[in-house]
């Protein structure tokens, strides 16, 4: 006789067409306190009893931080990645080939702040985007997202950072599809199905730069040459 495989909390397993099935169920006490995480997140856990017990893992610690903050407490300090969540995502995307071959040295640092900025973007419940599962990032979150950075101004005098949302989308975008390829039992079962694919951008007016004269090229030129700089005056 084998024993039952033990579930995380709120976990249950239900037979359907022959196969078990496994659910996050919130305890209707904490629906009725306003627990908004069994509407936020996919709650159908899969078939795949590891895969089912990391997600619900990271829903039991989402239902953690949220039950602490009810409850008037500081959240518990972040002290790992949950695998199949976004930070997990970016993380596992930061060790990857693609990372290793197409990302320089100079662009690293850029991509590593838009990372964080699209993981600490806060949904309405409080929680963090870095740990909502990517089986819960569908195409009207991606577009929620990308609203949210796009009109939350850093700079005082400013009411958009339209570039910075769409250096998010971009680099989500990519993100996804190569860790998608790596590990494809944690997103949802299309290899083609990407949220970020197709974000509806706003249109961004650049500034013209003017040309410059005949007169201010020679000038350039003739300065070059008087410091001694022939390359860059025959450039000119």
């Amino acid at each position: 006789m084998s024993l039952a495989k033990p579930l995380p909390r709120f976990v249950i397993p239900k037979p359907v067409n022959g196969r078990t099935r496994y659910y996050w169920n919130l305890p209707t006490v904490y629906r009725k306190l306003g627990c908004p995480l069994h509407k936020e997140h996919e709650t159908a856990l899969g078939t795949d009893y590891d895969v089912a017990c990391t997600r619900a893992e990271t829903l039991n610690g989402l239902f953690d931080d949220w039950d602490r903050m009810r409850l008037g407490e500081p959240p518990k300090p972040k002290i790992e990645v949950k695998v199949g969540t976004v930070d997990w995502l970016f993380r596992t995307y930061k060790t990857s080939n693609d990372w290793k071959e197409r990302v320089s040295a100079r662009t690293a640092p850029d991509y590593e702040v838009t990372m964080g900025l699209v993981g600490n973007v806060l949904r309405k419940s409080g929680a963090r985007i870095g740990d909502t599962m990517v089986v819960n990032i569908t195409p009207v979150v991606a577009d929620w997202v990308y609203a949210k950075i796009r009109d939350t101004p850093v700079r005082k005098g400013k009411t958009e950072r339209p570039r910075s949302a769409e250096k998010a989308v971009v680099l989500c975008r990519h993100a996804w599809r190569a860790v998608q390829r790596l590990h494809p039992a944690m997103f949802i079962q299309s290899p083609e199905w990407n949220p970020w694919d197709g974000v509806a951008m706003a249109r961004r007016k650049h500034t013209t730069k003017p040309a410059v004269t005949r007169e201010q090229v020679y000038a350039f030129a003739w300065g070059a040459i008087a410091a001694g700089q022939a390359q860059p005056a025959a450039a000119a």
